[in-house]
């Protein structure tokens, strides 16, 4: 083999294998062992918020918030309200497409918080979650935090300022409030030059900048593949899910 056969077989095999290398860099997932003794079947997709569940730590000139489910800091960036819509449309996309759970809509889960008047930032996260056990069915919560959400500056090819986004997940046990499974995201789109090792990425997302709703959407799909897939109960019966309040046997 020449020795340009030779550096250019190398070139494919890093390019082959620094998307995976990139994933995991920017992608951090983590399950319980609550997770694996529970049937999860029906998912309540919580809209994304920017402070769910998270205590501010730093000081004022860099503040930071502090996940109080998995113990993780991330910068406090800014989180446009806008943001958080489009975050959760992307979720529910995503995992409605990905199948294999029944999904409440964010729409019926912000309705139940409206009716019962729940407030997750002055309840205690069994309280906040159970209802959407006991009225939706829901076996498990979805909730989220966007913890930044900068946006391009100027275009696909040439950046002023590249986008830069940071979200936390976590699947949560509606009944106890306890977590079964979390991943967070962070990211700052680079140049090549800026960052090497970020070859991978750049290059398996067209070698172009993202915007920030497009980068969101790419980490979401990196996030969902690592999501839990659905396990059938020990004994092989078909679980069913309690019927929400009000609906017909």
């Amino acid at each position: 083999m020449t020795i340009r056969r030779a550096a250019a077989r190398a070139i494919l095999i890093f390019l082959a294998v620094s998307p995976l290398a990139a994933c995991a860099k920017f992608v951090q997932v983590q399950e319980t062992d609550l997770l694996r003794k529970t049937t999860v079947r029906r998912i309540a997709l919580l809209p994304f918020e920017s402070d769910l569940y998270v205590k501010r730590t730093g000081t004022d000139r860099s503040p930071t918030l502090t996940c109080l489910y998995d113990g993780k800091v991330f910068p406090r960036g800014r989180v446009p309200e806008a943001a958080l819509a489009e975050v959760t449309a992307i979720f529910l996309q995503q995992l409605s497409l990905k199948g294999g759970y029944d999904i409440v809509r964010p729409g019926d889960v912000e309705a139940l918080i409206t009716r019962r008047h729940l407030d997750p930032k002055a309840m205690e996260p069994p309280a906040f979650f159970g209802p959407m056990a006991e009225e939706l069915g829901a076996d498990a919560v979805l909730a989220g935090n966007v913890l930044q959400y900068d946006e391009l500056h100027g275009s696909a090819y040439a950046a002023k300022a590249s986008a830069a986004v940071v979200m936390d997940v976590h699947l949560v046990d509606a009944r106890t409030g306890k977590l079964l499974w979390e991943a967070s995201y962070a990211e700052t789109q680079a140049t090549l030059t800026e960052n090497v090792a970020g070859i991978g990425s750049f290059v398996q997302r067209g070698a172009r900048f993202l915007t920030a709703h497009q980068l969101a959407d790419w980490a979401a799909g990196q996030i969902l593949e690592r999501f839990p897939k659905p396990r059938p109960p020990r004994d092989g019966a078909v679980p069913t899910s309690p019927a929400p309040r009000g609906s017909p046997p």
